[in-house]
């Protein structure tokens, strides 16, 4: 078991989520280049977690195409945990992603996180070996 991860996300991360929109569905969009918000929560019967917000957005949508030096083929991810983005290449390392846009959130907030854009990362990756 990973040091510091919930119980609760081990072992079934497929079934610990509840999407708004499964991320199976939000592949057409990333592969279209269009943006798109989703509703993400930890699943239990007894314990949820608060939901988070996610925001994908092509850097091409945002501020003429370009920002923070990035090139206008990477995307813009924030999440509502504690409000911080950041742009990346699509796919990504999710891990070092969540990290990075949820440093200041709570372990179990960011193993949310590490497991949504984990999910997406695999969806996106499934599509294009299909």
């Amino acid at each position: 078991m990973a040091r510091g991860a919930p119980r609760a996300l081990i072992g079934r991360p497929r079934r610990a989520l509840r999407w708004s929109t499964p991320p199976t569905e939000l592949v057409p969009l990333l592969t279209a280049r269009q943006g798109f918000v989703v509703s993400i929560q930890r699943a239990g019967v007894l314990r949820r977690g608060r939901p988070m917000t996610l925001m994908m957005m092509p850097l091409s949508e945002l501020h003429h195409g370009r920002l923070m030096g990035r090139p206008a083929t990477d995307w813009f991810v924030w999440q509502s945990l504690t409000g911080a983005g950041g742009a990346t290449k699509l796919p990504t390392d999710p891990q070092r992603l969540a990290y990075r846009l949820a440093r200041d959130a709570s372990r179990a907030d960011r193993a949310v996180l590490r497991l949504a854009l984990g999910q997406i990362v695999e969806a996106l990756y499934g599509e294009r070996g299909a």
